[in-house]
Parts: C-alpha cells; sequence; structure tokens
C-alpha cells in the first residue's frame, strides 16, 4: 500500500473555488467534484476567504507598498533597542536594595511615565507611595520599654513569667 501525499493548491486555486463557493450556484458536493476537492475543504476556504476579505481594501489597493517596508524595520529595530533597555533598567533598578532610594526615584508628577508603570519598574505597589507610616501610641513604647528591662535582668525567662510581671503591675494586655 503506497501512501498518498498530501496535495498543495496554489492560493489563486484556492481563491477561485472559494469565489464559487460564495456564489451558490452549485453545491460544495458539486464543487467537489468539478475541481476534485473535498467539499469540507471547500468550505474551510469560502469561511477562511469571507473572514479575510476585509484586508483587501485596507491600504487601498490590497498591496502593500513598498516604501512601508524600511520604515517597518526600522520600528521594529527601535522596539528592539527600546526593549533591551527597559530590561536593563529593571535589573538594575532591581538590584537597587534600599526601598528609600527606589521611593525617591519616584516623582509622582512625571510627564511621560504614569505612576502605575514607575511603581511596576521600581517593583513596589502604588500604595507603598501614599503609606504613612503611624506611629507607635505612648502606652505600647512604654510596655515595650518596661518588658525589654525585664529580659536584660532575666534573659532565660519565658512568656508566663513576662505576662505575670506586667499582671503585677497592673498593665492592660498581659493576658
Amino acid at each position: 500500500m503506497t501512501k498518498q501525499s498530501r496535495r498543495k493548491f496554489s492560493a489563486e486555486f484556492e481563491a477561485k473555488v472559494a469565489l464559487e463557493a460564495i456564489k451558490n450556484e452549485k453545491t460544495l458536493a458539486e464543487l467537489g467534484h468539478q475541481f476534485e476537492v473535498n467539499p469540507v475543504t471547500i468550505s474551510k476556504w469560502k469561511n477562511e476567504f469571507l473572514d479575510r476579505m476585509s484586508t483587501v481594501f485596507e491600504n487601498g489597493t490590497g498591496k502593500k507598498s513598498q516604501e512601508d517596508s524600511p520604515d517597518l524595520d526600522r520600528l521594529y529595530a527601535q522596539i528592539g533597542q527600546l526593549k533591551v533597555e527597559n530590561d536593563f533598567l529593571k535589573k538594575k533598578c532591581q538590584e537597587t536594595g534600599d526601598i528609600r532610594q527606589r521611593m525617591e526615584m519616584m516623582r509622582p508628577n512625571h510627564k511621560a511615565l504614569s505612576i502605575q508603570k514607575a511603581m511596576r519598574y521600581l517593583f513596589y505597589t502604588r500604595s507603598s507611595l501614599y503609606y504613612q507610616p503611624v506611629p507607635e501610641k505612648p502606652e505600647n513604647v512604654k510596655m515595650m520599654q518596661i518588658m525589654d528591662k525585664h529580659l536584660l535582668k532575666h534573659p532565660t525567662e519565658g512568656v508566663v513569667s513576662m505576662v505575670d510581671m506586667l499582671k503585677e503591675m497592673g498593665i492592660p494586655g498581659g493576658a
């Protein structure tokens, strides 16, 4: 048994058969018999033709102008260069470890770069730009100082003895 190779059709032939199918003068079976092509394939060509027919009118003539090609090549080269530069800057920005330095790089009134993009490059969320730290309450600071002094005097004691000490002093939150 010999294996048949798949037939290849030219674009002109496919377009001719698709146009005949669009005319609806013959059934797909009749067209398949006439052109010696499977009706399913003809249906596929017809649908593809209908999907892409609007591209014929994009440039007015349906042909790509020769002067567009060098301009496109230059633009693609520029995009590639910008991508390399962008990746380099992202990497360098990521290597800068201190958050304060990175946040100082961000200027909220920058015209060309949105805050969202700038913060993405700095690897932080926008909310971190606007965050204002809340100072610790004086009662908590006093309690932490008392706990530090106690731990320096009795470094082997654990949580239970610390809670007992705070209860004896009448400090709430020791429970």
